[in-house]
């Protein structure tokens, strides 16, 4: 290979220090107003080099402190005034710096409330000019903060969807024309908002790989010369809309490499050029983009380097563990770790498993609109929605389980059903019996040992000891009754079967099977939020759901095994399952970690929540990007000592069984690649179920 087709990375990275340091330079004296923002671009270019020690921290440092404003913004150099740009470029460095503890977070976000506009667009400073750039600048500072919450997106995105064009892309405002500076502001900002349905990806996508001109460079607008800087505008946006291989990745790499002074370092906009460090920053941003030469990855919405943004994620997570240990402690939150406790806000609870308040969603039982895939606008009130939805994606992609507060569940109709279950449980075997599950009938009473929950897995996963591989085949000790009523007027679904002289308890349980079915609804249009969906997406798929209720009764045993199983290690099959516990004893439940280490799930006494899960089901659905966890129910106690008898309610949300169950769109892999075929809910729930049962549903050792 050529000279000029490596990457000089050393020439470059000597380039940047020695722009840099030359303050009497002509490129030095005509980026004085924007000086923040060509540290910006030197350190992050730096940094994807493997280079950001060559700069003096301290020096870098100090000197964004020195273009602090009073107003909470920053300035482009010493003596300016604040703007949006140079705010943005502030936050950015002091990132890759890993500084962000000297940052005064609540002024800058007062700043960037104080510029955004009632029609939802932001100024660029207090001088009043409007461009969709701002609107970028002002949702990626309050994202690197995490306080996406505190500026009213809904409207910023309302905005920025009114700046599309018929051909796809983006102007600077309503009615400006298309470029590609401009499409990636707006496709960043959809993209950090988690909302990229409002823009025409399609079209948007065809628009952008027509930027690439014949010598496989980019350009920004139709009939315009190519430029390095596009290998960014473009790249980025179609590396978001998961369309980056719509371009020439060779012949692009081939331009950008041939921009380069192979000798003196830097990228300039064109071959034969000057170098600057814009260019060069955006040059290797391109290759990054494109997965080559060796540089490592960089967050396509947020331009800075993925390694920084998993520092910066992991800096939120301690701040918000530190809060909840505050507030567990009695002590008052620190300025520091408060937007823990906004309203609808996530936290990760002592076990690892997430808490989530549904409070948003309790007032809109009937279909909300947020996210609604081609509305035109994003209702105000949406912005809470859209952060549970973020912390449910997060939650599902990380742990698969979720604690859900604020659930809208009245206590009674909880403890109505809970007393009738118990009651069940203790009538005489006869009667219990008189009620099984049959071939015919998939519900019902299920006798001590009649499942093996580990046999619906294909493999063992867990490498659990030989007492689990005893209680897999013995049977798990424990007893179930399930019934399915289906939805309201759904003249098809099944009779349920009851115990004789049960009145009480077929009311308790209808009125907990309605209620439970109108909390999974909710938490249907959170899942649809999460995953970039129509809030309503999921609606068709439950006209004529048969989601199960389902008792389980662990009894007391006076002499139990060491290491026994109450509930053999198993994923559940369905969407979701929304899990009650409770009673005396409670614990038990525990989930396995990605390193196959397990874990409690644990609940303060008198806590109202519910445990949800997903299925294998909602994980085929999703392709993978949501985890359906193995899970098991351990006793735990062992030796001589008595184990407590334990009871759980859980109702399994199981979609339309004709529903096709193909790859969601929003969940296909960045190739186009779907994992597994379609399949009816039906054929799959079936095969699950009567892998557990091995053609025995009413086994019963006592």
């Amino acid at each position: 290979m050529s000279r000029e087709m490596s990457l000089v990375r050393e020439a470059h990275a000597k380039y940047i220090c020695r722009v840099s340091a030359q303050s009497d330079s002509l490129e030095f004296a005509l980026s004085e107003h924007l000086r923040l923002s060509g540290v910006y671009w030197g350190a992050c270019a730096l940094d994807l080099l493997g280079q950001l020690h060559t700069l003096d921290r301290e020096f870098v440092v100090n000197f964004v402190k020195s273009c602090a404003q009073p107003n909470g913004g920053y300035a482009g150099n010493v003596g300016h005034d604040a703007h949006l740009l140079y705010t943005l470029s502030a936050i950015q460095v002091l990132a890759l710096f890993d500084a962000m503890d000297e940052l005064d977070e609540d002024a800058v976000m007062q700043y960037v409330q104080s510029l955004q506009n009632e029609d939802g667009s932001f100024k660029g400073d207090e001088w009043g000019e409007v461009d969709t750039r701002f609107s970028y600048c002002a949702i990626c500072c309050s994202s690197l903060l995490g306080r996406l919450d505190q500026i009213n997106l809904p409207r910023a995105l309302a905005y920025i969807k009114q700046c599309e064009n018929f051909d796809g892309g983006f102007g600077c405002e309503p009615g400006g024309e298309s470029h590609a500076g401009q499409v990636f502001t707006c496709v960043g900002a959809l993209a950090i908002g988690d909302s990229l349905e409002l823009c025409s990806g399609e079209t948007l996508s065809w628009w952008l790989c027509e930027r690439q001109t014949p010598g496989g460079g980019l350009n920004g607008r139709p009939q315009k010369d190519a430029d390095v800087c596009y290998s960014w505008w473009v790249l980025s946006s179609l590396t978001l809309l998961r369309r980056a291989s719509w371009v020439d990745a060779s012949a692009l790499r081939a331009f950008i490499l041939g921009c380069q002074d192979v000798d003196d370092g830097g990228i300039s906009d064109k071959p034969g050029d000057e170098p600057d460090v814009f260019h060069t920053f955006f040059g290797i941003a391109g290759l990054s983009l494109l997965g080559t030469d060796g540089v490592p990855p960089i967050d396509a919405a947020h331009a800075l380097p993925v390694s920084v943004m998993e520092r910066l994620k992991r800096r939120r997570e301690r701040r918000a563990a530190a809060a909840t240990d505050a507030h567990t402690a009695g002590a008052a939150p620190t300025a520091a770790g408060s937007t823990a406790a906004v309203e609808g806000a996530g936290e990760r609870t002592g076990d690892g498993v997430p808490t989530v308040s549904l409070k948003a969603f309790l007032d809109d039982d009937g279909c909300g609109g947020g996210g609604g895939g081609d509305d035109d606008e994003v209702g105000v009130g949406d912005v809470a929605k859209r952060r549970v939805a973020a912390l449910w994606d997060a939650a599902c992609k990380d742990v698969g389980f979720v604690k859900i507060v604020d659930h809208g569940v009245p206590a009674e109709i909880v403890r109505a059903c809970w007393r009738s279950a118990t009651d069940f449980f203790d009538r005489p075997i006869e009667e219990k019996r008189a009620v099984a599950m049959s071939d015919d009938y998939p519900y019902g009473y299920q006798g001590f040992g009649s499942e093996h929950l580990a046999a619906s897995l294909e493999e063992e996963k867990n490498g659990d000891s030989a007492a689990q591989t005893s209680a897999v085949q013995t049977g798990d000790p424990k007893e179930l009754f399930n019934v399915c009523i289906g939805a309201s007027g759904d003249a098809d679904a099944p009779t349920p079967r009851w115990p004789r002289q049960s009145e009480e308890m077929q009311a308790a349980w209808t009125e907990y099977y309605r209620h439970l079915s109108s909390l999974s609804s909710r938490l249907l249009r959170v899942c649809a939020l999460a995953l970039g969906l129509p809030e309503t997406w999921f609606d068709a798929y439950m006209t004529r759901h048969r989601s199960v209720i389902r008792a389980i009764n662990y009894p007391a045993d006076e002499q139990p095994s060491r290491g026994q199983l109450r509930a053999s290690t198993h994923t559940d099959y369905g969407a979701f399952t929304v899990l009650r516990l409770g009673g005396a004893s409670a614990d038990g439940l525990q989930l396995m970690r990605r390193d196959g280490s397990w874990i409690d799930v644990c609940l303060s006494s008198g806590e109202d929540c519910f445990v949800i899960n997903l299925g294998d089901l909602m994980a085929r659905w999703t392709n993978d990007r949501w985890v359906s966890t193995p899970h098991r129910v351990v006793n735990l106690t062992t030796g001589e000592e008595r184990s407590s008898r334990r009871q759980s309610i859980a109702f399994f949300c199981n979609v339309n069984m004709d529903a096709k169950i193909a790859c969601i769109p929003t969940c296909v892999d960045a190739q186009g690649g779907e994992k597994y075929p379609p399949i009816t809910a039906g054929e799959h729930l079936l095969k699950k179920h009567w892998q557990t049962m091995a053609g025995n549903p009413c086994k019963s050792s006592t």
